[in-house]
């Protein structure tokens, strides 16, 4: 029997998740589940956000989607001007989590500093995750700067943060968990908790844009991380084409998230995993 746990909602940043398989068959089922391609085989997953323009806070939908579930999502699917802001490696159930977002560079003004879908284009699993580890030490640097700025214009004490030191993306159990649907038998939304090393006043607080809190700390333990969910509300996603490679996935229905994987030619949508999967837990609230 599954334990049964009470955990709260986080809100995460507008994201979307994709993953790249590695030539592993659960990525080219009829129908793919999100969580089992994290416990089998070695994958590469991104959290990719819907804004796609620096000079505005444009948080668009991707999809627009109608009352019935069932129903495969129609509307507007995200582009290769996508950004990503996290990328995951998963190896058979366990995950490291890189921040991909901004660089130190960041000017508010331009938007060359995001890595974006098209970014991929022609890079192997290698290239993608030697990218994503320039990137989230980057992104340690110029969180450090602006928080020391913010401290200095206060004038404030900068010795606490001067003192963080980097650490790299630990490996880390791939946390999943579901609320079941009225039956018990089937997942009505899902769960996975995919926060990255970074600073803010708890992690569900890791920001990108340096209004963090005086009481900053830098979180990068697994235990950590590991209390913060995105979830996700709709399945049955169909496949979708950033230049030649086909994505699939899950997303919400407020339109503004989503959890996809780049996938074979034989998929034809996305799943839910299911209550009784033993990768996963079930949580009690909605």
């Amino acid at each position: 029997m599954k334990k049964k746990f009470k955990v709260f909602t986080f809100i995460l940043s507008t994201s979307i998740i994709l993953s790249a398989c590695s030539g592993n068959s659960v990525g080219n089922k009829k129908e793919v589940k999100m969580g089992e391609m994290m416990n089998k085989g070695k994958h590469i997953f991104y959290v990719v956000s819907n804004q796609q323009d620096t000079k505005v806070d444009a948080h668009g939908r991707f999809y627009e989607i109608g009352e019935d579930q069932d129903e495969p999502m129609v509307g507007t699917k995200p582009s290769k001007d996508t950004y990503i802001d996290r990328i995951i490696e998963t190896d058979n159930g366990e995950m490291k989590v890189y921040d991909a977002g901004l660089n130190e560079t960041f000017d508010g003004d331009k938007d060359n500093e995001f890595i974006k879908l098209k970014d991929l284009k022609d890079k192997d699993d290698d290239e993608i995750i030697k990218m994503a580890k320039e990137r989230d030490k980057e992104n340690f640097k110029r969180q450090k700067k602006e928080k020391v700025d913010t401290l200095r214009a206060d004038n404030e004490s900068t010795d606490r943060v001067e003192n963080f030191k980097y650490k790299k993306p630990e490996k880390r159990d791939a946390k999943i968990s579901v609320i079941e649907d009225e039956s018990g038998n089937h997942t009505a939304i899902e769960r996975f908790y995919l926060t990255q090393n970074g600073m803010g006043k708890e992690p569900m607080n890791i920001n990108h844009n340096g209004n963090m809190e005086k009481d900053t700390e830098y979180f990068y333990k697994p235990e950590d991380l590991n209390s913060v969910f995105m979830e996700y509300d709709v399945n049955n996603v169909k496949p979708f084409k950033i230049y030649d490679k086909s994505y699939v996935g899950l997303g919400k229905k407020s339109g503004d998230t989503m959890l996809i994987t780049k996938v074979g030619n034989k998929t034809e949508k996305s799943k839910f995993d299911e209550p009784d999967s033993d990768y996963v837990e079930i949580d009690e609230d909605s």
